[in-house]
């Protein structure tokens, strides 16, 4: 799966760094914070939800098995996919801009 995140964010920070002038370097981060906020509660309200969660004992962690509604778990796919596109439009080529602002 990280070819297409990768994919996903080559692409859009491409209209990040052309709308960073016509929109404004905050009120682009917010919009970005908004959405990956967003996509982060639907995630999880679909995990909570919908999964059921196990203990792995061979790895000491929990285990999110999805397997009983498995449109959910392309929805919580496609979630990820939405914030790595918030994230790559915002946050990630404004956040160098806005630190560069600072220190001048």
């Amino acid at each position: 799966m990280t070819s297409p995140l990768d994919a996903v964010m080559v692409i859009f920070c491409i209209p990040g760094i052309i709308l960073v002038d016509k929109v404004g370097r905050i009120k682009l981060m917010t919009i970005g914070s908004i959405g990956m906020c967003v996509c982060f509660f639907l995630m999880a309200g679909l995990y909570g939800g919908i999964g059921h969660t196990e203990w792995n004992e061979a790895d000491l962690s929990h285990v999110v098995d999805m397997s009983s509604n498995p449109a959910a778990g392309h929805a919580v796919i496609a979630f990820i996919f939405i914030f790595v596109a918030f994230y790559a439009t915002t946050w990630a080529p404004v956040a160098w801009i806005y630190i560069a602002g600072m220190c001048v």
